[in-house]
Parts: structure tokens; C-alpha cells; sequence
């Protein structure tokens, strides 16, 4: 497991040293490259899963498996797991809700996520548009998910609820948490 996890890293490495001239990119054209190196990492680090305990001792185990950082153990509690989600989860509130769907941890219930993805982890990108000047901050990061999708496109819950008053969607949600439950 732990060779798998140090052969990606290496092959992660290598991809992100490639060079690729995005130039065209400000006239509407396409790039000859890819600015992504898929397969290589999931929001939960390195590896997609790593039982509770893996890498006990290793500095690296929270870049291994995020998971790690905390005492945890698998199916303690059979009941079925809901988080509600809509246009307005964002965030830390996006990555826990993908790091639970990805693992089939828990189902979602509500909207679309918001789409902010990974965003700015380190301020964002600061940059200057040469035709116009404006001063822009653009993403510093991309958060794959299990499936490969980055979770900029949002997450899509399992049931939909869409959005209504918020008597109308309580109702909704009561119902099909019932629904599901019976399951």
C-alpha cells in the first residue's frame, strides 16, 4: 500500500514539473496540455481509503489518508448517516459532504453544492490581465473527488430537494428521510 502511495506521489511530482504554455488560453484557444494531474490524489490525500490505525507512527500518514488525524473506527454505529446540502454549502461544509459521499459514508439530501471546490488555499493566484490591466485572483488548488470529478462542479445529493420556503423544504426533507430510513 504504502509503494502504491509513493509511486503516485512520484508520478504526481513528475506531471506537475511538465511545462505547459497556457498563453492561448487569453485569446479563447485551447491548450496542447493539461494543467491537472489526475489519479494521483483524492480529497483524502494520497490514497481513496486506509482503515482506522494505518500508518500508526509515520509523519506522513495525514497526507496518506487525511483521516488519520483522528482516533476513528468504521461501522460503529450502523445507522444510516443524511447530511443536508444546498447552494449554500461551501467550503470546509463541500469537502466534508464529498469526503462522505466518496467513502459511501453517508447519503446526501437537498440541492447542489455550491461549487467552491478547493478554492484559495494560499490566498488564490494574484494576477494581472495584460489586455485589460484588471488585477484578478484565480484558484490555487483542485479537489478531485473518487470518481475523478473535481468538486468545483458541486456535489449532487442523492435525493434532490429543491429549494422552497423554508417550511416547504423542512417538510420535504422530514419526508424523505423517512422514505430513505425505511430502506
Amino acid at each position: 500500500m504504502l509503494q502504491s502511495a509513493a509511486k503516485n506521489l512520484r508520478e504526481a511530482i513528475a506531471s506537475s514539473k511538465q511545462t505547459c504554455d497556457r498563453s492561448a488560453l487569453w485569446d479563447g484557444g485551447a491548450i496542447s496540455c493539461s494543467l491537472l494531474s489526475s489519479g494521483y490524489r483524492f480529497a483524502e490525500g494520497v490514497m481513496p481509503h486506509a482503515a482506522p490505525g494505518a500508518f500508526r507512527g509515520l509523519k506522513s500518514r495525514t497526507t496518506l489518508f487525511q483521516a488519520t488525524r483522528y482516533a476513528y473506527k468504521e461501522r460503529v454505529n450502523r445507522m444510516p448517516l443524511f447530511v443536508a446540502v444546498d447552494r449554500n454549502s461551501w467550503s470546509a461544509a463541500e469537502y466534508f459532504a464529498a469526503v462522505l459521499h466518496d467513502n459511501h459514508a453517508a447519503r446526501m439530501v437537498g440541492e447542489l453544492t455550491g461549487g467552491a471546490g478547493c478554492g484559495f488555499t494560499n490566498g488564490g493566484i494574484h494576477t494581472q490581465l495584460s489586455h485589460s490591466g484588471a488585477a484578478v485572483t484565480m484558484p490555487d488548488c483542485v479537489r478531485l473527488r473518487a470518481d475523478g470529478s473535481n468538486e468545483v462542479a458541486g456535489i449532487t445529493p442523492d435525493v434532490l430537494v429543491p429549494r422552497d420556503s423554508p417550511f416547504q423544504r423542512a417538510a420535504k426533507l422530514a419526508r424523505a428521510l423517512a422514505t430513505m430510513s425505511r430502506r
